[in-house]
């Protein structure tokens, strides 16, 4: 198994289950690197609060946390974090690197509990073990019969070595306050530091029974009981450890007579060139942490120096609290002081915004990224960037006068159009050259032209749009037909234009009287007639050049600009669909930055149909603009406050839609694709029946 930058948190096994509140591995390796392990737990009959390796092969722990993780029971308990127990596998080995394990333990009711961080039972595969450049803190083995190992306990483990490692308030209600070692041969310890560890009964810094131990250029400071043994044997060389009561007396090179609160008579121990300190760590209550690994190496090269009385206090086993500061570059704009002294983790408040001439501040970022003080926890020295905002004169912009063409009309009909415009401010409309149908009115406020036409012909004028000054023209044109006008296409032609839409094709009316209006021209083959593929879905762009073809005036320009952000003035019906929005037949989809985007080719459905159209009627038609759809729906997948609830019930109304029966109720389907035929259905009806009803 292998766990990569992961967090596990408050993660717990029950009862009897065998162990690992976070990961369990049985018969494979397991590597953990760049990990976090926080509260999580195993209970009774279980092993490792946070990981479990029982009859596994390799365990590698690389630049891990394991914080407050527990093994609490009343049974035996093992591994407050870690337990690592009986490889599976020949030749294995563990490996711990450059990790903190900090408030851990294992606690059982009357019985036994070893390593309140880490136990490592090894019989019978275990090859070797590594615990190297690690920090221990504050883990306890507690409230239990026989318990041993505040930070590690090694059972049957040959050939283990702690190097460059620091050992600080760890407990054990027996042996071992930091390490305890039981029937292990051949363990090291080098280059480590073991300050203000306790246990009740021996070794508070380090325990061994039936074990054999060299402890090799290490500092003992503060423990209560340093060094415990029995049937032990137990090597100290170049190493630090506290100065006797005694002044009188030194500690013997080759005998342990004036060592009785460093070891127990009954350990059989050499010492080699050791020291003496009287530094007594300090209780920190300013909420300082230890600075694990940096302090570690610190450490060790102080106890590798010629000095071996040099001061704890001056090499570095406790740190000052870690702080930081917070800069500010303002790029142009005034000055902002910088925010020293800011403890690890902590978060700033913002200060007061810079000015800058010609410019609104906007904010502040890191690496280019917006900076939230309220939720950024400070872990290093950073630099915060000021972005701004150009402040420029409001620009002429001249006005844009809208729609992009006039629907026709009929004599006698009610006729309805709004001219509109788009520009800095309310433009004042008048006509400026040209005149109006007869009969037909224009409100300079409103834009409304309104009334019923009584000559038929075609009308073009002039309108002026001014705002403050700057104005624009365009001319327009409506088109009035005499009442009961039949126009061309008014029936279907006894030859197919399309090769795949015959006579008995059940749409064939309206796909030809489409292509005989030149609303849909199909595709061209190498060979015979064109094809509609009537059954094929209608893509966006394709409903926007049908709807072109039927209203826009045949002079219309596209702007050198897209509206959509999708849509480029190169494309196909790049023409269609700038018109259609411009008319706000089409809108689009708003997008978090920028222009909104039209999405071609997507297929239209039956609903966004239904907008199209009504839009399109909309503009031209006031009545219809002001449609009020029913409290009741007369379609059963269709409820008010739906989208396009209004529009699909107003194709209801007007008929240009009869649903799906389904059973004995009618259903509109909205989400379903719409097909070119069913397309040509709608325009069909819109424009013979609907219209010119």
């Amino acid at each position: 198994m292998i766990a990569n930058n992961t967090v596990f948190e408050t993660n717990h096994t029950g009862d009897g289950v065998s162990g690992g509140g976070a990961i369990r591995v049985t018969g494979g390796a397991l590597e953990v690197d760049h990990s976090t392990f926080t509260n999580n737990s195993a209970a009774a009959g279980s092993d490792g609060g946070a990981i479990s390796s029982e009859g596994s092969g390799n365990v590698r722990i690389n630049d891990s946390v394991f914080d407050g993780n527990k093994r609490v029971g009343n049974q035996n308990q093992y591994g407050g974090a870690i337990s690592v127990k009986q490889p599976g596998v020949a030749d294995s080995t563990v490996e711990i690197t450059n990790s903190i394990f900090t408030n851990n333990f294992s606690s059982a009711s009357g019985n036994l509990s070893t390593g309140g961080a880490i136990r490592i039972f090894g019989t019978p595969n275990l090859k070797s073990v590594l615990i190297d450049n690690s920090l221990f803190r504050g883990n306890s083995t507690k409230i239990a019969v026989a318990q041993s190992g505040g930070a590690i306990g090694f059972m049957t483990t040959p050939n283990s070595t702690i190097s460059n490692s620091t050992f600080i308030d760890n407990t054990s209600t027996r042996y071992g306050g930091a390490v305890y070692y039981e029937n292990s041969p051949d363990n090291t310890i080098i280059n480590s530091t073991f300050a203000g560890n306790s246990s009740v009964l021996g070794g508070s810094g380090v325990s061994a029974y039936s074990s054999a131990v060299a402890i090799d250029s290490s500092t003992f400071l503060s423990n209560a009981l340093g060094v415990h043994g029995t049937g032990t044997q137990i090597r100290v060389k170049d190493s630090v450890l506290p100065k006797l009561a005694n002044p009188a007396v030194t500690y013997s090179e080759t005998t342990l007579a004036y060592a009785p609160s460093l070891f127990t008579v009954n350990t059989s121990a050499t010492l080699e060139k050791v020291s003496e300190t009287n530094f007594v760590a300090p209780i920190r209550t300013d909420g300082a942490a230890y600075k694990a690994i940096e302090g570690a190496r610190t450490l060790s090269q102080a106890q590798n120096g010629v000095d071996r009385k040099t001061p704890l206090s001056d090499v570095g086993a406790y740190e000052t609290p870690q702080t930081y500061t917070v800069s500010f570059e303002s790029n142009g704009g005034s000055g902002v002081d910088p925010i020293e002294g800011v403890l690890h983790g902590a978060v700033v408040s913002a200060p007061v915004d810079p000015s800058r001439d010609g410019h609104t501040f906007a904010g502040w970022t890191l690496d280019g990224a917006s900076y939230d003080f309220a939720s950024s926890p400070v872990t290093a020295d950073i630099v915060l960037h000021a972005t701004w905002t150009e402040v420029t004169e409001p620009e002429v912009v001249v006005p844009q006068i809208m729609p992009g063409s006039l629907p026709k009309g009929t004599v006698g009909d009610v006729y309805a159009a709004t001219i509109t415009t788009k520009g800095n401010g309310v433009a004042t409309l008048s006509i400026d050259g040209g005149a109006l149908p007869d009969g037909l009115t224009f409100d300079a406020v409103s834009g409304k032209i309104a009334g019923k036409a009584t000559k038929t012909g075609t009308f073009r004028f002039t309108i002026r749009a001014d705002i403050g000054g700057v104005f624009a023209t365009k001319e327009f044109s409506i088109t009035i037909d005499k009442k009961g006008f039949v126009g061309p296409c008014s029936a279907p032609r006894p030859v197919p234009v399309f090769s795949d839409a015959p006579l008995t094709h059940k749409f064939y009316k309206e796909i030809d009287w489409m292509e005989c209006m030149k609303y849909a021209t199909g595709w061209r083959m190498p060979a015979g007639k064109p094809e509609y593929r009537p059954t094929w879905n209608l893509e966006r762009q394709a409903m926007a050049a049908f709807i072109f073809r039927m209203e826009a005036p045949k002079n219309y320009r596209a702007p050198k600009v897209s509206p959509f952000r999708d849509m480029k003035p190169s494309d196909k019906f790049y023409k269609e669909v700038a018109w259609m929005h411009e008319m706000g037949y089409a809108t689009g989809w708003a997008e978090p930055t920028g222009k909104p985007t039209f999405r071609p080719h997507l297929s239209l459905s039956r609903e966004a149909m239904a907008a199209f159209i009504y839009r399109l009627e909309a503009s031209k038609n006031s009545a219809v603009k002001s449609y009020r759809a029913p409290s009741v729906s007369p379609m059963t997948d269709m409820k008010p406050g739906m989208k396009f609830y209004k529009e699909i019930s107003w194709m209801w109304d007007e008929g240009l839609t009869t649903g799906n029966r389904v059973g004995g109720a009618k259903e509109y389907w909205p989400k379903d694709d719409l097909s070119r035929q069913a397309m040509a259905a709608f325009i069909y009806r819109l424009v013979t029946d609907y219209r010119k009803g």
